[in-house]
């Protein structure tokens, strides 16, 4: 007799409970009972097994090795969140370093609060949150709006729903025997306290992994096509306001699953303005147009700047176009591992002084990307950070005087293994 195994996932097992309005009213059990009367028309035997833990789902398909002729698989929860075990494993050993790191500071714990942070070393994606890390026990508080979540996307660690007070996190530090813990200082109100320990989690997001690279390819691939399709439709009546929507349009239409950061379209003397916020100023033939964009997928982010003319440059753009591009891809043909940040930024800063126009150069050639837009390392004067391998950085050397704003600006990997993001 042909014998058959169904598996159901996570979240199966509360059918008929569970949003009944998607899902439906019936249970797992009046499930389980219509395929068995199918399968006895069918001359078939069937044996049903339902877990919310995807290893205990692989475990029973190894069990089952030689013993049956086939297995039908309800993945439940597994598929809309895509998360894989090689995943898992990513976040488990993210975390088991963190603790590592606990230990040389002399610390008994950690409390991560910033959301990119929280992300990368436990995959849980919810607005609200906080990690408790020590040596022997990884715990994520969140409010009852996430709680399933999280244990879905975070099945190394254990979940406690947080509640009105800090009952919650006092309660785990008690259980802990915890009594000397770190906070992220710049994402809490204790930025004084002496034993805060600012860039602890920083310092394992700066190497990326090969999974991590993927993602910023992405939303790199999807701002330079975003880029290529809107910026030749750019006429001479548009407004700065009209061509930021378009490019944050196409993004999402590339791939992109958010804008990493507010668009930037600044027309002619705005583009001087680093941080300009585009207006309703109406863009003129021949002006130089600065656009400062980035994709989001994934949750990793890209950065990227470009300077387009409407209609035809005027000799003085093409000269200092040629000069801030040359300073871009010197630094980006001559960067590699064991130089500094600084070293780095000397580079590119080097080529505009020497062409007469130093004093223009004012900020720094760049900065890290990944969870957050800006992240270590960091490119510029006095950073002592040393590049290394899978460091995913900005290279975007500037020249802003009042009359013009002119950055060419690409993402780039350190080339220690030839590859990654490079843009």
């Amino acid at each position: 007799m042909t014998r058959i195994l169904v598996l159901n996932g996570p979240n199966i097992n509360i059918l008929g409970r569970r949003n009944p309005g998607i899902y439906g009213i019936r249970t797992l059990d009046e499930v389980n009972g219509a395929i068995s009367e199918k399968a006895d028309c069918l001359g078939v035997e069937v044996a049903f097994y339902q877990s919310n833990l995807e290893g205990e789902l692989v475990d029973r398909i190894q069990e089952s090795w030689g013993n049956i002729d086939g297995i039908v698989i309800n993945p439940g929860a597994l598929t809309p969140l895509r998360y894989h075990r090689r995943g898992e494993v990513r976040m488990k050993e993210r975390a088991t370093h963190l603790a590592s790191l606990l230990l040389e500071r002399e610390l008994d714990a950690i409390l991560i609060s910033a959301p990119e942070n929280r992300r990368y070393l436990s995959g849980f994606t919810g607005s609200a949150g906080y990690l408790l890390v020590t040596p022997e026990r990884k715990v994520l508080f969140t409010d009852s709006r996430y709680t399933e979540q999280a244990g879905n996307q975070s099945p190394h660690f254990e979940v406690i729903q947080m509640r009105a007070g800090l009952d919650w996190l006092l309660g785990a530090l008690k259980e802990t025997g915890v009594k000397r813990i770190g906070f992220e200082s710049d994402n809490m109100t204790v930025a004084s306290y002496n034993r805060a320990t600012s860039g602890i989690t920083e310092e394992l997001r700066i190497f990326k992994d090969k999974e991590e690279l993927a993602q910023l390819q992405k939303a790199i691939d999807a701002s330079d096509q975003a880029m290529e399709l809107v910026c030749p439709a750019i006429e001479a009546g548009m407004t700065e306001k009209e061509v930021a929507w378009r490019m944050e349009v196409a993004m999402r239409e590339f791939g992109a699953d958010n804008i990493s950061f507010d668009t930037i379209v600044a027309a002619g003397p705005n583009g001087a303005m680093a941080h300009h916020r585009p207006s309703d100023s109406v863009i003129q033939a021949g002006q130089p147009i600065v656009i400062d964009m980035g994709a989001q997928v994934g949750g990793y982010c890209s950065d990227i700047t470009r300077t387009v003319v409407v209609g035809e440059p005027d000799e003085m753009f093409h000269k200092i176009y040629n000069i801030v591009l040359g300073a871009q891809l010197t630094a980006i043909n001559t960067v590699r591992p064991g130089l500094t940040g600084e070293e780095c930024d000397g580079l590119s800063r080097d080529v505009i002084a020497e062409a007469g126009y130093g004093d223009n150069f004012g900020h720094s050639l760049g900065h890290g990307v990944g969870l957050a837009v800006h992240e270590n390392p960091r490119v510029g004067p006095r950073s002592p950070d040393t590049l290394k391998p899978d460091m995913v950085f900005t290279v975007e050397p500037g020249h802003l005087p009042d009359w013009l704003g002119r950055r060419p600006h690409r993402g780039h990997s350190n080339p220690g293994r030839g590859k990654g993001p490079r843009r």
